[in-house]
């Protein structure tokens, strides 16, 4: 069900979801202060140590499997290029949310029409919980921009 939009149209509504979504989730990585506990304190472990030159293994030095190497490897290179900090991966993932909520109105735009597409891009860049999601060392924001590009990516071959 493709329906014809034009681009500039597509252009403009993209850059405001864009920018709803980095503004709210850049606020909230600035008024927030987060501590890596549990599956993000996990994360963080195997970058540091990855860092360190240690190798992806856990804290026992034993090779591990229970947390895939993913996420950990892009915190690692956000650690590497920042200096060690979790601030600017945190801005990193901020970026990468607003991502998401432009992929999805992109998708939407494919799939359905212009009042649905802003509708599912601004629900998103709104969205409490995908929010938070960006301020937290968590794989659900990096996760999701490869499944909606993927998507996104399909759409076009049909």
């Amino acid at each position: 069900m493709l329906h014809r939009i034009d681009s500039s149209t597509v252009v403009r509504w993209s850059f405001w979801i864009f920018v709803l979504a980095l503004l709210l989730r850049v606020l909230f990585v600035e008024l927030t202060t987060i501590t890596p506990v549990s599956d993000s304190a996990r994360y963080l472990e195997h970058a540091q140590r990855l860092l360190a030159g240690e190798g992806y293994v856990s804290r026992h030095q034993m090779l591990s499997a229970f947390t895939p190497p993913g996420y950990p490897f892009f915190l690692a290179a956000g650690l590497w290029l920042s200096g060690d900090s979790i601030h600017v991966i945190q801005l990193m993932q901020a970026l990468l949310g607003a991502l998401c909520a432009v992929l999805t109105f992109l998708i939407c735009v494919r799939l359905f029409d212009l009042r649905i597409a802003a509708t599912a891009g601004i629900l998103l860049a709104l969205s409490p919980t995908a929010i938070v999601y960006s301020g937290e060392l968590l794989t659900e924001v990096l996760t999701t921009v490869g499944v909606w590009r993927s998507n996104l990516q399909k759409s076009r071959i049909r």
